[in-house]
């Protein structure tokens, strides 16, 4: 039945039994792309239980969850699919929702959801971004959306970020509690369940004071993606630079194998020391900066045949080179104790005789990669070699992005600056589209199809060039594939000027930050500011006025931020810091907040040690069952396919490549 949240305002959370349906009614309808959509629109969520059935875990529902309006949410419950069923079959009596007229469900995360629910209705239509990534579902009327896609935060971060009213109420629910759909839930337990959708739909309503939902993105990228669209198409000679930069198969097999994220790493030297007074330099907005001062391909890349060693240099000074190279004996010079060269980036075909330091190449008698001009010179940098073969080597003019794109890049940059400690929302808007920024740079245009067929996924990869074609006829695209590889390539070479500075002071690097040890260049850095990055931001405009003061927020410069008292690192993505005397931990896989709470301090970060299950680290297990009944604790539980999330245990660790490539004994670190 109801219950009235009394201690929390009198709030009612329905039972889908006395749900208030007349309450309801049809809402005015709203245009999208090819189908209307009703105003008034859903949020759904779950909480489940996971068991240990037969030789793996199996989930099941335990209660659902619903908040349904147009302004003014009312949330509902319900123990059983079968009273889902019902309430789904209540709302459609009054909507009368169609293939052509739908009704919007947001689920936070839906490829969870969607898998308790894909056997269970009639779902015509899946989107998905990958197998079992779900972005878009459609079922007898109702279509669901993921919200955390919208997003890209936690759904306790959503709310606030979007000042909802109802926030998600995660310190007061125990996960690993079996529970069924007899088990009676506290009043805090279930006022979690209706905070999660009540806050859900005032997070989407605040969204929508901007957009409808026939307009709102799919996707956080998608505000991005849809303002620079906007922009670019206020110039028309931007499509034909569009359309000159186009890619064939082959170029575009060559960016994608070049194509590369932000350099992580640490230094082998002083992997696993503890490390006293470590400074640290941040480069602000490194790959906008990047967007509106860097060259990019301003012509299609184009085959050079056969080249000797002269023209190829002279071409790697005046062009974009895009080729495939082919090293023997490559190795790192003396002093170089953070390797650029990664093994995952390596052709299969070209590999022999191979040492590394956490996926990083320290030498290898053969190996090729394929690179771009930034890409050679900081291995030129770094490295030494006896002998190297070209081939593949295509080049384009270099040029600047369009103006139209830069000025968009400028308004965000102005905002976030505007917004600062003004409107926390939108100042977080604006911080994440000059995210988002690069997100919409490095978009492959070329999707395989991922379809739900016979309760199987299946992928199927596109013909190259007819969906090269298509891309460059589609009249919504505006940014070449190239220009993402540039991005980060740019990205990776600018960073390469402070570890250069530091040299074998550099302790840790993370795709647009370095920490340095026993070295000062404070004023290398500032040198490198002013003489540098500032003149470039200068002359491009890649900065932001602040209001009050008139001061320049420039793009690009290299800043100082706190030092760390305390740092140790056993490579990318696993070190922890004391920072104004608070532990703080980052290792992929376990939750900042969970995993540093196991930890007594930085002695206590060592190799062999166990974050236990509460850490934050979960394993999943994916049953494409049919319908069925299970029993448990003794109540017959009808459910389908689900996912079983278990709570696992981490064990900091290492490689025997690693451990063979430290200078300092590995017993001796790990009794520090």
């Amino acid at each position: 039945m109801s219950i009235t949240f009394k201690p929390y305002g009198g709030e009612v959370f329905y039972h889908v039994d006395d749900f208030p349906y007349h309450l309801l009614s049809p809402s005015k309808l709203v245009t999208g792309k090819k189908v209307k959509y009703h105003s008034t629109f859903m949020t759904f969520d779950i909480e489940s239980t996971t068991i240990t059935a037969s030789d793996r875990p199996e989930g099941f529902m335990y209660i659902w969850q619903a908040a349904i309006g147009e302004t003014d949410p009312i949330a509902v419950h319900g123990r059983t699919w079968y009273e889902f069923f019902e309430f789904l079959q209540r709302i459609r009596a009054i909507f009368h929702p169609t293939a052509g007229m739908r009704l919007v469900c947001y689920v936070h995360y839906l490829a969870y959801e969607f898998q308790f629910i894909r056997n269970l209705l009639n779902f015509t239509e899946v989107f998905a971004t990958d197998k079992r990534q779900v972005l878009r579902a459609f079922a007898d009327g109702i279509e669901f959306r993921c919200s955390y896609k919208l997003s890209n935060m936690s759904l306790d971060k959503f709310c606030k970020y979007t000042g909802a009213a109802h926030k998600k109420v995660v310190e007061h629910f125990d996960y690993t509690k079996t529970r069924t759909p007899e088990t009676a839930l506290s009043m805090i337990e279930l006022y979690y369940c209706y905070c999660d959708v009540v806050g859900l739909h005032e997070a989407i309503q605040k969204e929508l004071e901007s957009d409808t939902l026939g307009t709102i993105p799919m996707t956080s990228t998608g505000y991005v993606r849809r303002d620079c669209r906007d922009a670019m198409k206020s110039n028309g000679k931007n499509w034909n630079w569009f359309n000159r930069c186009a890619l064939n198969p082959k170029t575009y097999t060559l960016v994608k194998e070049a194509m590369r994220g932000g350099d992580t790493h640490c230094n082998r030297r002083y992997a696993g020391e503890i490390l006293e007074d470590v400074d640290c330099y941040d480069f602000a907005s490194s790959y906008p900066y990047v967007m509106m001062c860097e060259y990019f391909p301003n012509s299609p890349f184009v085959s050079v045949g056969k080249i000797g060693d002269g023209k190829f240099r002279k071409y790697l000074e005046t062009h974009c080179v895009l080729f495939r190279a082919y090293f023997r004996n490559l190795r790192l010079k003396d002093g170089v104790t953070n390797p650029y060269v990664s093994l995952s980036k390596c052709t299969g075909y070209s590999k022999k005789n191979i040492t590394c330091f956490n996926g990083r190449v320290m030498q290898a008698e053969v190996i090729a990669m394929t690179l771009t001009e930034l890409d050679f010179e900081i291995i030129g940098h770094d490295y030494t070699y006896d002998q190297i073969a070209l081939s593949d080597v295509h080049i384009a003019a270099r040029g600047y992005l369009p103006e139209e794109l830069k000025d968009q890049i400028r308004d965000y940059f102005q905002a976030k600056t505007d917004l600062k400690g003004v409107d926390s929302y939108l100042y977080g808007k604006s911080k994440n589209k000059v995210n988002g920024i690069f997100g919409m740079a490095c978009t492959n245009p070329i999707h395989s199809e991922i379809r739900l067929e016979d309760n199987e996924w299946k992928e199927e990869y596109p013909d190259l060039v007819k969906a090269l074609l298509d891309y460059k006829k589609n009249r919504n695209n505006f940014l070449p594939y190239q220009v993402g590889l540039y991005v980060t390539a740019h990205a990776r070479r600018n960073l390469r000027d402070i570890i250069w500075l530091a040299g074998g002071g550099n302790v840790y690097n993370d795709t647009d930050s370095c920490k340095t040890w026993g070295v000062d260049i404070a004023d290398a850095v500032e040198e490198y500011n002013r003489t540098y990055v500032i003149p470039k931001a200068e002359k491009f405009k890649a900065y932001a006025i602040r209001p009050k003061t008139g001061e320049k927020v420039y793009m690009g410069i290299a800043e100082k931020e706190e030092s760390y008292e305390q740092f140790r690192s056993w490579g990318a993505k696993k070190y922890a810091y004391v920072q104004g005397g608070k532990l703080h931990l980052t290792l992929a896989g376990v939750s900042k907040a969970k995993g540093v709470k196991q930890l007594d301090s930085l002695h206590d970060f060592r190799l062999g040690k166990v974050f236990v299950p509460d850490c934050g680290r979960t394993t999943a297990w994916h049953n494409d069952t049919p319908a069925h009944y299970i029993t448990v604790d003794g109540t017959t539980i009808f459910t389908a396919s689900n996912v079983a999330v278990m709570n696992s245990s981490y064990k900091l660790g290492v490689t025997d490549e690693f451990i063979e490539s430290l200078q300092v004994d590995i017993d001796t670190l790990n009794e520090l």
